[in-house]
């Protein structure tokens, strides 16, 4: 489809010009199918430079920002599970469900399933959010005025992309590969450059390097390193029990509500089999599958946000 330059009539006429600049954004517009489940991941645009004059090797601040950031992402829009890595977020969402027969309209993902649109609305909306937790850190040690500029900028953005998997266990595969061997390649990397030059580590398997650190500085990475370091976060909505006054009976009634439950573990020692590992991404609440992932330790910094008052009213 072409226009031409010289079509006075085309840019005069409304509706024609509506219908034609539609249909060529139309042709990039490509939807997912809501039969199969899909995976949204959002990643730091240039956080290598973003990050400069930050705490090395890791800084836990950034950390806290992004995991404020994939709560957000996780009320928001109702991913089953939401992994944090890095500076990257990925989302798990399920196929839609089978339609009912007498349902007469099919069933859709969010924003009818265009990726366009679905890929720059979270991207954006991840950017909002990160930069409003990064900057409510503390940066009292921060010296450097470039660092400070750059943070109250507000300069940090994403990208992102969405892909259809064929199956469940494909989109549990897709977090597992990040989870068990992409984040732990590059912890281990960003520890050793934090002890030896490039030119030291170049051609060492991750393993090797591990060794190098364990043998000459004395220090074990996967004992003693911070755990969402190596394996990463979870982040999944949490079913709770809560007091609550009912106004018309004005008794007591328990209701159920959700939290949002963050937690770093390695899914191989505490998920042994793949029904358990599909079983925990692909259902809603964390408490909902294996009890071995009740006792995840939550980030004591989170407390704060997973703490719930003890009653509520209920006008239901």
């Amino acid at each position: 489809m072409s226009f031409d330059i010289d079509d006075k009539q085309l840019l005069d006429d409304e509706k024609l010009l509506a219908s034609q600049v539609k249909q060529l954004e139309s042709v990039s517009d490509q939807r997912l199918d809501p039969a199969y489940p899909f995976v949204v991941r959002l990643d730091g645009v240039s956080f290598r430079n973003y990050t400069r004059g930050f705490k090395k090797p890791f800084d836990q601040r950034m950390t806290r920002a992004f995991i404020r950031t994939s709560a957000d992402l996780l009320q928001r829009f109702s991913p089953l599970t939401i992994f944090y890595e890095s500076d990257e977020i990925s989302l798990v969402f399920n196929a839609c469900p089978v339609l009912e027969s007498s349902e007469k309209h099919p069933r859709e993902h969010m924003y009818s399933g265009r990726i366009q649109k679905l890929v720059s609305v979270l991207a954006s909306y991840t950017a909002a959010k990160f930069n409003k937790y990064i900057n409510e850190e503390d940066w009292s040690d921060i010296e450097s005025p470039h660092v400070r500029e750059r943070l109250q900028a507000h300069s940090a953005y994403f990208d992102g992309r969405a892909f259809t998997v064929p199956n469940v266990f494909a989109a549990v595969a897709s977090i597992y590969w990040r989870h068990r061997y992409d984040t732990l390649k590059n912890a281990t990397l960003t520890y050793a450059l934090s002890h030896y030059s490039q030119n030291a580590i170049l051609g060492k398997s991750p393993h090797e390097l591990r060794d190098l650190m364990r043998t000459e500085k004395n220090w074990d990475m996967l004992a003693d390193a911070p755990k969402n370091i190596i394996y990463g976060t979870f982040l999944k909505k949490e079913l709770y029990d809560l007091e609550s006054m009912d106004r018309k009976t004005q008794q007591n009634v328990i209701v159920k509500r959700s939290r949002v439950r963050v937690g770093s573990f390695s899914m191989s020692k505490l998920l042994a089999n793949n029904k358990d590992k599909v079983e925990f991404i692909m259902s809603k609440y964390w408490n909902e599958g294996n009890p071995n992932v009740m006792d995840v330790e939550i980030p004591d910094w989170w407390m704060q946000y997973y703490r719930q008052p003890n009653t509520l009213v209920n006008d239901e």
